[in-house]
């Protein structure tokens, strides 16, 4: 959503190049109505990139883990027993609430 902004006329002779303040060493002043105020897009091209590398990298993990199965890092200990499940619903309910 844009905001409009107010802006200051455009003089008949504008300051374009800063000039330094008296008194002031590291002041300068110029004036701002001569140009206009451009959103860059650099930010929006970064965002883009991120999102297509994170995206791009999730659909590889998840066809990696398609096609090699669970690497079996952690081990849950949800063997062949009786209660199992009972177990794997109850880890599927607490994972599928949040």
């Amino acid at each position: 959503m844009t905001m409009p902004i107010k802006r200051t006329e455009k003089r008949e002779k504008p300051q374009m190049v800063p000039e330094p303040v008296r008194g002031q060493p590291a002041l300068v002043q110029g004036d701002a109505t001569w140009g206009a105020v451009r959103p860059t897009k650099s930010v929006a091209y970064v965002m883009l990139a991120l999102a297509g590398l994170v995206g791009g990298g999730g659909l590889l993990a998840f066809m990696l883990f398609l096609f090699a199965g669970p690497l079996k890092l952690v081990n849950l200990g949800l063997g062949e027993s009786p209660g199992a499940l009972v177990e794997y619903l109850s880890l599927s309910g607490v994972f599928h609430s949040t």
